[in-house]
């Protein structure tokens, strides 16, 4: 009998502190209804926050409708800050992969759709 070895494939996420706690932080704000507190995810360490992340948690809430009072992303690859103002999304650095991202919630309709219904004919 020819026995193969075993290969183990390890979890993307990192399982350090600062780690964990990034990748609550980013499942949390893609999955669940921000608290009154809004939606932070700061830097830890050395955990990579990225573009990809920022766009995880924008088609979340945009998916779900759902307009936070506070959304602050401090991103690390690149390392750019995004903050809610005003109901808009802004970044602290020029980023065109971050500019992309933002205009997806920026240009959202916020005003709820009316509709018409043609009676009789």
């Amino acid at each position: 009998m020819i026995t193969q070895p075993v290969v183990r494939i390890e979890a993307a996420f990192s399982h350090s502190d600062g780690c964990s706690v990034v990748d609550v932080q980013i499942r949390t704000a893609s999955s669940e209804h921000p608290g009154p507190e809004g939606i932070q995810i700061l830097k830890r360490g050395e955990t990579p926050i990225t573009v990809q992340d920022l766009e995880q948690v924008i088609q979340y809430l945009l998916s779900e409708s759902i307009e936070p009072d506070t959304l602050t992303m401090e991103l690390t690859e690149p390392a750019v800050t995004v903050s809610m103002v005003d109901g808009r999304l802004e970044a602290d650095h020029e980023n065109n992969r971050v500019k992309f991202a933002l205009e997806a919630w920026n240009t959202r309709s916020t005003k709820p759709m009316k509709l018409v219904c043609a009676l009789g004919h």
